[in-house]
């Protein structure tokens, strides 16, 4: 009827994210609608309602609403946000011991984000829960953490990645730090006793004890046995293990008793970690030797008769 009609947005346009020709109502999008839509930060937008009128000038029809669907895209790597290693003591841990704990993101709104363990981990000490990131102890991680053989764990280092099925974060590391405990007593490896002469001097080397610990970190020291039977006869290095005579030892080894002269004494020794204590003992033979002559301890004189002797007298 002659009439010219002009087609205008009506609703859905609050942010100017469409424009439309007004002459022949193709609707696109403007740059804040491009930006909008391409967007991560925040909700998606995965749709977006459009109404339209269109007017003859006098008249108006009624409104007309579509609505522009949105097929998003995976582009984003999800990022780890959060990450914490632990301190853990040796003796108190097991599987369901906590040692670490990831939180990622994912700007893609739609992504199911999966957690890995990617470095730290050759010997299996650990378990990652691949959906809350929480990584745990594998029963080898414990008994590792929990061993004195070899050279003690102090620490260890782990690496988690995470993925949301196309793409990967950066790898993110933690460590897991061990407290040890002194839990094992000192072992005694040599207890070794010389032979030494009855008249060695006061500092004579007469005995050697060497003792371990499969606690690390712990410092062995030596002592002579508290209240031992022969403890006034020796002294000992504590940081050495190496006996020797006191004066008094000395005396000892050299006191001559007729028909009883001792030919060794025992060396009673503790080891110590400063908590666990360990005791051992070795012999110390002693060398007699022929520093004495002879006494004539009785004599007899007699009286003898005149033709009434033999040679046999």
């Amino acid at each position: 009827d002659g009439s010219t009609l002009t087609y205008s947005i009506t609703s859905g346009n609050t942010n100017g994210y469409f424009a439309i020709n007004s002459s022949t109502g193709v609707v696109t999008l403007t740059t804040a609608g491009v930006a909008a839509i391409n967007s991560d930060a925040g909700v998606d937008l995965t749709s977006l309602p459009l109404g339209v009128t269109v007017s003859d000038g006098t008249n108006s029809s009624a409104q007309s609403n579509v609505t522009v669907n949105i097929t998003r895209i995976n582009d984003n790597a999800p990022t780890i946000d959060t990450s914490s290693g632990s301190t853990i003591t040796e003796g108190s841990i097991s599987t369901s011991t906590v040692v670490a704990n990831f939180s990622a993101s994912d700007l893609d709104d739609g992504s199911t984000l999966t957690y890995s363990i990617t470095n730290g981990n050759t010997n299996g000490y650990f378990a990652i829960n691949s959906t809350t990131g929480v990584v745990t102890l594998t029963t080898a991680g414990v008994a590792a953490i929990n061993s004195d053989d070899g050279i003690d764990l102090t620490s260890l280092s782990i690496g988690v990645t995470v993925s949301d099925g196309t793409n990967s974060s950066t790898q993110t590391n933690v460590t897991v730090n061990i407290t040890r405990i002194n839990d094992n007593a000192p072992s005694f490896t040599v207890n070794s006793g010389l032979t030494v002469a009855e008249n060695a001097s006061a500092g004579t080397t007469v005995a050697n004890f060497t003792a371990t610990d499969l606690d690390d970190t712990s410092t062995v020291t030596y002592s002579i046995t508290a209240g031992s039977p022969t403890a006034s006869y020796f002294n000992i290095n504590s940081s050495t293990g190496a006996v020797t005579l006191t004066a008094a030892g000395a005396a000892a080894f050299n006191a001559e008793t007729a028909g009883a002269d001792a030919t060794n004494f025992t060396v009673y020794v503790t080891a110590s970690d400063g908590t666990n204590s360990t005791n051992s003992t070795a012999t110390v033979n002693i060398t007699r030797i022929n520093d004495n002559a002879p006494t004539i301890d009785t004599a007899t004189g007699s009286t003898i008769t005149e033709g009434s002797i033999t040679t046999s007298t």
